[in-house]
């Protein structure tokens, strides 16, 4: 499963010029960066790794949250992001689950979505679709397989977001207006009647 966030590589839409996020719904995968859950190999345990080079980890105890508390004990924010990445491989888990009967039951094809972005259009490629006529005719076996493991959730999900297929043209739009602001201001020029 995967969101469209740009159709432009290194490009994210829902990150404006100044960092802040655009979206109204913030991936746990941010909620929680820089941390990531990781297993051993042989091992079912997950460890709760942190990129240190994000430069979000700091020796100033002032300026941000410990990793310990005065007990050597885990931090209440530490076992917060640890529980909220459990949650995430859990999901992950369940849906690759769901993704993967669709899969097999021949329910998902290559999208032939085109995205709009500025004056240029384009195929959406290496995205696949359901295929709403397939799911609406699915077989004795597929039925007894695909809903139990959430597959026709996932599936009607997916249709249903095709809504928000303009929000990467609006997005997109938008981008190029606060680039277009920024640099107004860094020339010294007057912002005048310019407004988002």
């Amino acid at each position: 499963m995967v969101a469209i966030t740009s159709l432009q590589p290194g490009t994210n839409l829902y990150v404006a010029p100044d960092g802040k996020w655009l979206g109204t719904y913030i991936p746990a995968s941010l909620r929680a960066y820089s941390f990531k859950l990781a297993r051993q190999e042989g091992s079912d345990e997950s460890i709760l790794c942190i990129n240190e080079a994000s430069r979000l980890v700091v020796n100033d105890i002032e300026e941000a949250d410990a990793f310990f508390d005065d007990a050597n004990q885990h931090s209440a924010r530490l076992i917060n992001i640890f529980s909220l990445l459990s949650k995430v491989e859990a999901n992950r888990v369940v849906t690759q689950r769901a993704v993967n009967a669709l899969a097999e039951g021949r329910l998902i094809f290559p999208s032939e979505i085109r995205l709009k972005l500025g004056e240029e259009a384009g195929p959406a490629e290496s995205l696949f679709r359901a295929d709403e006529a397939a799911v609406n005719k699915l077989d004795d076996e597929q039925f007894s397989t695909v809903p139990n493991v959430g597959g026709l959730a996932i599936a009607y999900a997916q249709l249903m977001s095709r809504n928000q297929l303009a929000l990467p043209e609006y997005l997109g739009g938008l981008r190029s207006q606060m680039l277009a602001q920024l640099e107004i201001v860094k020339s010294g020029a007057s912002l005048g009647e310019f407004s988002l």
